[in-house]
C-alpha cells in the first residue's frame, strides 16, 4: 500500500514523467516504491514480536537499516544519472538521507539494546517521515515544500505520539 501511495504522489508531483519514456518514471519511482515497501515490511516483521518476552536478536533487527542503505542511495544515483534533479535538491536529498540512515542505524544498534520493542517500532514509524521527505526531494525542487512539511512533522511527532499509540 505504501508503494501505491508513493507512486500516486510521484504522478501528482511530476505529471510530465507520465508523458516521458517509461524508464524516466519507472526506474526511480520503482526503486523508491520497492525500498519503501521493504522498509515497512522489515519493521512490521519486527513488530510481530512486540508482545514476546524477548526481542528478536541477530540479523532481523538490521534489515530496516539495510533496506534504506541500499534503497535511498540508489534513488539519488538514478535520478542524478537521468538528470531529473537540479539545483539544491540533490544536496538536500543527501542530507535527509543521512538523517534517515543515522536514525535507522541507531534504532537497529545502540537503541535496540536499551529500549523496549514497541518504542523501537515507533521510532521506525517516525523515521518514515524522514524517508518520505527524502523521496519528495528526489522529485526535484517541486518536492522541497512537502519535504519541509514532513521534517516539521518529524519534529512534532514526539508530542503527538503521547496522545496516539504509533506501534
Amino acid at each position: 500500500m505504501s508503494s501505491l501511495s508513493l507512486l500516486l504522489g510521484v504522478a501528482a508531483a511530476r505529471p510530465e514523467w507520465l508523458t516521458r519514456a517509461p524508464t524516466a518514471l519507472l526506474l526511480p519511482a520503482g526503486i523508491a516504491a520497492v525500498a519503501l515497501t521493504l522498509y515497512v515490511a522489515a519493521f512490521t516483521a519486527l513488530a510481530r514480536h512486540e508482545t514476546d518476552p524477548e526481542k528478536p536478536a541477530g540479523f532481523q533487527r538490521w534489515i530496516p537499516f539495510l533496506v534504506l542503505l541500499a534503497g535511498l542511495p540508489s534513488v539519488v544515483i538514478v535520478t542524478t544519472a537521468l538528470k531529473q534533479t537540479a539545483g539544491v535538491a540533490p544536496t538536500v536529498f543527501v542530507f535527509l538521507m543521512c538523517m534517515a540512515l543515522m536514525r535507522a542505524w541507531l534504532l537497529g544498534g545502540p537503541l535496540y539494546r536499551f529500549q523496549e520493542l514497541p518504542l523501537i517500532i515507533g521510532g521506525y514509524i517516525r523515521n518514515l517521515l524522514m524517508v518520505q521527505a527524502c523521496l519528495c526531494v528526489a522529485c526535484g525542487v517541486a518536492g522541497l515544500l512537502p519535504a519541509v512539511t514532513l521534517v516539521l512533522l518529524f519534529a512534532v511527532f514526539p508530542r503527538l505520539a503521547r496522545g496516539f499509540y504509533s506501534s
